[in-house]
């Protein structure tokens, strides 16, 4: 009885996992060159009804000098602007109140099931002023509520 209820239990979150959709994040790649850091993340799971935030970003002040760009599973650019924003609630993944970030914002009916990838390349001494960098995907839930579904903090032992 203890065993169906478990695998019951077990199957009931997987379902439910699918059926909301979690965007997620791959594990980027990080290239450090004398000049530049450069990184690249995928990132799908977006659901059509749903509002997303993709984002690089710091803590402290203002974004410095960094090149974003956002690219289909095919490579191919897409055309959504590059936004400045502040993504709040992240004290419980990497410990500081909020990250300011460059990034985009889109429906996930704009991409549908796409994969994408956010390239960036940040000069290496603002990469090394910074000490962190935050990359990540933020869902809406209410007005002006975006919590992070998933992010990962990428520091100078990185590069």
């Amino acid at each position: 009885m203890k065993k169906s209820n478990g695998l019951l239990i077990c199957g009931l979150v997987l379902l439910s996992t699918l059926l909301v959709g979690a965007a997620t994040m791959q594990a980027p790649v990080v290239r450090g060159t004398v000049d530049e850091v450069s990184l690249v993340a995928s990132f799908e799971g977006f659901s059509k009804d749903s509002e997303y935030r993709i984002g690089v970003g710091y803590t402290g002040s203002k974004v410095p000098t960094l090149k974003v760009a956002l690219y289909n599973g095919d490579d191919e650019p897409l055309t959504h602007p590059v936004q400045d924003f502040d993504q709040g609630n992240t004290k419980s993944w990497w410990s500081v109140e909020q990250v300011s970030a460059k990034g985009y914002v889109f429906s996930g009916e704009s991409l549908g099931s796409e994969e994408v990838m956010l390239k960036v390349k940040i000069p290496r001494p603002d990469a090394e002023a910074a000490k962190a960098i935050y990359l990540f995907v933020a869902k809406k839930y209410g007005k002006d509520h975006w919590y992070l579904e998933d992010g990962v903090e990428v520091n100078d032992g990185h590069w």
